[in-house]
C-alpha cells in the first residue's frame, strides 16, 4: 500500500513538471534554446571577469563556476514557482 501511495505522488510531480515545461516551452524553442545558453553565457561572463580582470589562479575555474551555476539557477527557479504551482494545477 506504501509503495503505490509513494508512486502516486512521484506519477503527480512529474506529471507537474511535464505539463510546466511543455507550456513555458510551447512552440517556441527560441526560448527552449535560451534555457539550455544562458548558463554557458553567464559561465563565461564569470570566467572572463575572474581569470583576467581580478587575476584567479584557480584550477578548472570555469568548471566550479558552471556547476554552481546550474545549481543556483535551478534553486532559483524552483524557489520561484514551487510556491504557487500547488495552487494552479490543483485539478492534477
Amino acid at each position: 500500500m506504501n509503495t503505490f501511495i509513494n508512486k502516486q505522488r512521484f506519477e503527480r510531480i512529474w506529471l507537474i513538471g511535464y505539463y510546466d515545461f511543455k507550456v513555458r516551452y510551447y512552440d517556441n524553442y527560441l526560448g527552449l534554446f535560451w534555457a539550455l545558453i544562458n548558463p554557458i553565457f553567464r559561465a563565461s561572463a564569470y570566467w572572463f571577469v575572474f581569470t583576467f580582470i581580478f587575476g584567479s589562479k584557480i584550477e578548472n575555474f570555469a568548471l566550479y563556476i558552471f556547476s554552481g551555476l546550474i545549481i543556483w539557477q535551478f534553486f532559483s527557479e524552483v524557489s520561484k514557482s514551487g510556491m504557487t504551482i500547488f495552487i494552479r494545477k490543483m485539478y492534477l
